[in-house]
């Protein structure tokens, strides 16, 4: 069992009252034997760059708002007679989508001790505290391409209102859309419904790349096999195969993942529908012409700036977040 062990100077100069010298916390951390090594917690990567393409050379560092145009040709020819003059009229319309462009920031802070006990050691005092920064902007720039920003009223990948939202059908046995519940078949035929919605109403022009999933969805994808066409495969391997399908284990699609963002605002995973959150899973073509994540401003050091007798250096970045052009793009599934 690990004990962590924290001496003040007053501990490490008194002996132990009950049994003499020699037994006292001094001496427990005069023998202890340091691990010179540096373990860092695990944590969770960040994937927004890998799901969505991102865009940092469109928008102005300087700008308020990003706005874009969507154009739609109407109208069609038909059969005239002769010298007909009631010729139908084909236009373009267009109509102008607006997004707001955020600031973040964040700083770090430095005592006056601690530059000079730096200087002195000839050490770089950035650069750990630098990389601690860095991943705090980052997962500031995952919550939104997920989740949006609710305080500014934007919404992510999984929270769309435009993106077709459909229960996902029941297994046989039990009757429930639970994947712990379906047959390896039954997941694959949830995955296929949602390939051919996609294809169907898009016309066949939107080409499916990619399928967000709980990890656990995942894993059984992964590892539970059947036999659609004489060969044993995995569900993940036929899905690949059939549709070119690449499954991607996300924790934001799982209900039971609740992420807290660096203000304190928590947000679960999963999609909400009339009032209950649910498992969900995103199918999608990750394609510019769909959907971007856009950045303004990349992270950004500005001056150091002197607050009494500590250090203070600010950090900015600021983001659009996630555009999605063409809701008929994506489809999404609840209730696994």
């Amino acid at each position: 069992m690990t004990k962590k062990i924290i001496l003040t100077a007053d501990m490490k100069a008194r002996l132990d009252a009950a049994s003499g010298v020699g037994t006292g916390p001094w001496l427990e951390d005069q023998l202890n034997s340091l691990d010179p090594r540096v373990f860092m917690v695990i944590e969770r990567e960040m994937t927004y760059a890998q799901d969505v393409p991102v865009n940092t050379g469109i928008v102005s560092p300087g700008a308020a708002s990003y706005s874009w145009i969507k154009r739609d040709k109407i109208g069609a020819v038909k059969r005239i007679a002769g010298e007909g003059k009631d010729l139908p009229t084909v236009d373009v319309t267009g109509e102008q989508i607006s997004a707001t462009v955020e600031q973040f920031g964040a700083a770090l802070t430095y005592n006056t001790r601690e530059i000079d006990a730096a200087r002195m050691a000839g050490v770089n005092l950035d650069t750990s505290k630098a990389d601690a920064i860095r991943r705090a902007f980052v997962e500031n720039r995952n919550h939104v391409c997920y989740f949006g920003d609710s305080k500014t009223q934007k919404t992510g990948l999984l929270n769309d209102s435009a993106v077709t939202k459909t229960v996902a059908a029941n297994g046989a046995n039990p009757s429930s859309p639970l994947w712990a519940g379906k047959t390896v078949l039954e997941k694959y035929n949830d995955i296929k419904a949602m390939w051919v919605r996609l294809f169907t109403k898009s016309g066949g022009k939107v080409k499916p790349t990619v399928l967000l999933m709980p990890p656990d969805h995942y894993a059984m994808a992964i590892t539970e096999s059947f036999n659609p066409d004489g060969t044993n495969v995995t569900l993940a391997e036929q899905v690949q195969k059939v549709f070119g399908l690449d499954l991607r284990p996300r924790p934001e699609c799982c209900k039971d993942n609740t992420f807290e963002k660096e203000d304190g605002s928590k947000v679960t995973g999963g999609v909400k529908v009339s009032g209950t959150q649910y498992n969900t899973g995103l199918m999608f073509e990750s394609n510019a012409q769909y959907v971007e994540y856009l950045i303004a401003l990349d992270i950004t050091r500005r001056g150091l700036q002197e607050v009494g007798l500590a250090a203070f250096v600010p950090y900015e970045d600021r983001i659009v977040g996630t555009v999605l052009r063409a809701p008929v793009a994506f489809d999404q599934i609840y209730g696994w």
